[in-house]
């Protein structure tokens, strides 16, 4: 039974699984299932962020999102938020869909006992704030344990509730608890076999993905396109060289931009990112034809001073039309 069912609770409690999920393993899934069968599937909610940071955050929000559809978790119920204790974007969505607002719904953070023992986040919850020069005057702490009789429960506008469940252990093929980095190190190394044993499913797409976002080359920013790349502070604008760096990282921004699917299907969010990627994408060509450009007038100077005087080349970086032409009209090898 549903925990509000047998209370008899009028209010909606929303159950909040916070997480970095890098990636969403089988612990992580067996929790959210836990939370489900205690809150209701309809109240249940998964929220992660987009924070990409090398090497333990390597997945973006839309991994993670199909990570965890791929476990079983319904799409709905997967929302991005800045910060998963101040879930914002979570509020807006319930008070849009639902019409309610946070006056007229509890709202509950599932943490399990293990975290609840060992992140000292937890360790003040209740209380009073502690005076500070911008909120001289103390007042009651926003997050409390979840209490003993569910009728107690305050409305998301005043207070955020922590539930406790009992810690998810599952164990992965070679025997080593799951956990974000021992799966990371796994999957990179598994067979696809391995991967569904691990993971509980086998996505082909999936299974790419996480090889090459783990591979601990790429997790610690070990570069594996060019020497020019990993040479990076040794370049030089005007040589050849800087040319191929900006290729190189105009095509992985191209590569990170397909993530985000497409325009119609990922919504606004994901085409403002996807428009700051093509932004960033033009700039790096821009200067890459200005290196280009720069590249020609030496080489038609080189040819210049070789004899053909007939050609004029003005300032270095600035070849027009009309010099091109000429180089060409007279220049015969």
């Amino acid at each position: 039974m549903i925990l509000s069912e047998i209370s008899g609770s009028s209010m909606p409690i929303i159950a909040v699984y916070v997480g970095r999920f890098h990636p969403m393993g089988m612990h992580h899934y067996l929790t959210y299932v836990a939370a489900s069968r205690i809150f209701g599937a309809n109240d249940t909610y998964i929220v992660t962020s987009d924070t990409v940071k090398l090497p333990k955050s390597p997945l973006n929000f839309a991994e993670k999102e199909k990570i965890a559809i791929a476990h079983g978790v319904p799409e709905d119920k997967i929302v991005f938020c800045r910060s998963g204790y101040q879930p914002l974007e979570l509020h807006q969505k319930i008070q849009r869909e639902r019409k309610i607002s946070d006056d007229e719904y509890a709202i509950v953070f599932i943490v399990g006992d293990k975290d609840m023992r060992e992140d000292p986040r937890f360790s003040s919850l209740g209380g009073m704030t502690k005076p500070t020069k911008r909120n001289p005057v103390p007042r009651p702490r926003y997050m409390r344990m979840f209490p003993s009789d569910i009728r107690d429960l305050q409305p998301a506008s005043k207070h955020g509730y922590v539930y406790t469940v009992p810690h998810v252990s599952y164990r992965l093929p070679n025997g080593d608890e799951s956990s974000g980095t021992n799966l990371r190190n796994f999957l990179y190394a598994s067979t696809p076999e391995q991967f569904e044993e691990a993971m509980g499913f086998f996505d082909q797409e999936i299974y790419d993905l996480l090889k090459d976002k783990f591979d601990p080359a790429n997790l610690h920013g070990v570069s594996t396109l060019t020497e020019a790349k990993r040479s990076r502070s040794k370049l030089v604008h005007g040589q050849q060289a800087y040319s191929d760096y900006l290729e190189e990282i105009m095509s992985e921004l191209q590569f990170i931009k397909k993530s985000y699917e497409s325009t119609r299907k990922s919504g606004y969010r994901y085409r403002k990112e996807a428009s700051k990627l093509q932004d960033a994408y033009s700039e790096l060509r821009r200067l890459k034809r200005k290196n280009d450009k720069l590249l020609l007038a030496k080489s038609l100077n080189e040819h210049y001073s070789l004899g053909y005087s007939n050609v004029k080349i003005s300032h270095e970086g600035d070849i027009n039309r009309e010099e091109t032409r000429d180089f060409i009209r007279t220049f015969k090898p």
